[in-house]
């Protein structure tokens, strides 16, 4: 009974400092931030359709396909103006080769405004090239 109670303390200990860590960290908002990325498809869905439009994207990476959920939990997002604001990156896989889309936009009126989406692509000599798809 003794060493049971021991192994419960450890783990309560464990739980404890993981959940200081994960909140003084700022870990919450991160997790917060993905989730309502995950949730909201439009913001993704909608600037794919932007970037398929463009030329040089079709030229350089062919058809964009649509961001897959788990491409959004890998990818960098950052939510602020209570959640009005969005900056976010994820990778973008074409029908030619990948790159990745950054995205600012604002939420109004129901709908994301898009403030900027680049696409940015490193081919295999490492030469950088962004693609401007909304200044």
């Amino acid at each position: 009974m003794k060493k049971r109670l021991k192994w419960i303390a450890l783990a309560l200990v464990l739980l404890g400092v993981v959940i200081y860590l994960f909140t003084s960290i700022g870990a919450s908002k991160i997790a917060t931030d993905l989730v309502q990325a995950y949730a909201d498809p439009n913001l993704y869905e909608n600037a794919i359709i932007k970037v398929n439009d463009n030329e040089t994207v079709q030229t350089k990476l062919g058809i964009i396909s649509p961001i897959e959920k788990m491409t959004i939990i890998n990818g960098d997002v950052h939510y602020t103006n209570d959640n009005s604001t969005v900056q976010t990156t994820v990778k973008v896989i074409g029908s030619k080769g990948k790159g990745k889309m950054d995205i600012e936009a604002n939420w109004k009126d129901d709908s994301w405004i898009y403030n900027k989406i680049n696409i940015r692509l490193t081919d295999a000599a490492n030469t950088k090239e962004t693609i401007v798809i909304v200044p």
